[in-house]
């Protein structure tokens, strides 16, 4: 939101007349955040979705305040559409940690790896956006630990992490339930995707961390962006699947 142009285009897509976008569910972020901090959800019609839109309009560079968050921090901000996604189970938010390893960049070469799933073990309300429900939107981990330190009951973590991180053979059968459960007759999926879901997830996963790499392959991985010789790096990149089976970074 610090960037002017973006601010203007948030503001056409939140207004109630002409947008539509105040309709629809969106996420608010402090980029610098880790653990699952700096997050708010912003429900359909709500109070503060009007409010930002109501600053965008007026010329305002929203902040997100925080308790450590300098001024500069709290208005260099991310506004994004909320993602539906497939559910765990038909009850709990997920998403999937992979790995891509970059071995060198003169020549440039990038390997993928599967990582794992990321469940959250709140129970997740579609309609219910509350700051006392964020964390059935959110599935990273030290939430989840967070969430079940809540109550009073001793909870054990090693337990916790058995249920909240699963393997992606896991989630291959989470995925065939889920086309199983669609209409034979939608033209979102063609026979591959049917036949094997998984593979088409993982082939989407590898079209966006290309994209990601082109995209950064001037500043960071080159040997101007880089300092050495030659640069081997291990990164994290994390990935919704929505219910028509696309992927969002």
């Amino acid at each position: 939101l610090h960037i002017e142009e973006e601010r203007t285009e948030l503001a056409r897509r939140l207004d109630p007349v002409t947008g539509g976008g105040i309709d629809e569910a969106w996420v608010w972020k402090d980029p610098a955040a880790e653990r699952g901090e700096g997050v708010v959800m912003l429900g359909p019609g709500s109070d503060q979705l009007k409010d930002l839109q109501t600053k965008l309009v007026s010329g305002t560079v929203p902040s997100l305040l925080r308790h450590n968050s300098t001024e500069k921090r709290a208005k260099r901000t991310i506004v994004q559409k909320y993602v539906p996604s497939i559910r765990w189970e038909g009850r709990h938010k997920f998403d999937l940690r992979i790995y891509w390893l970059v071995v060198s960049i003169n020549p440039l070469l990038v390997y993928y790896h599967d990582g794992h799933v990321r469940v959250s073990l709140t129970e997740y309300d579609p309609n219910d956006f509350s700051e006392q429900n964020l964390k059935s939107h959110l599935t990273n981990v030290a939430q989840t630990l967070a969430s079940r330190g809540d109550s009073n009951e001793k909870v054990d973590e090693h337990d916790v992490l058995d249920l909240a991180i699963r393997s992606f053979d896991d989630l291959d059968g989470i995925l065939r339930e889920h086309m199983a459960s669609q209409p034979h007759e939608s033209s979102h999926f063609d026979a591959r995707m049917l036949a094997d879901p998984l593979s088409h997830i993982r082939e989407r996963m590898k079209d966006v961390l290309q994209t990601t790499v082109a995209a950064f392959r001037e500043t960071v991985f080159s040997p101007e962006g880089c300092p050495a010789d030659n640069c081997y790096a291990l990164y994290g990149a994390d990935f919704m699947i929505d219910e028509d089976l696309n992927v969002w970074l």
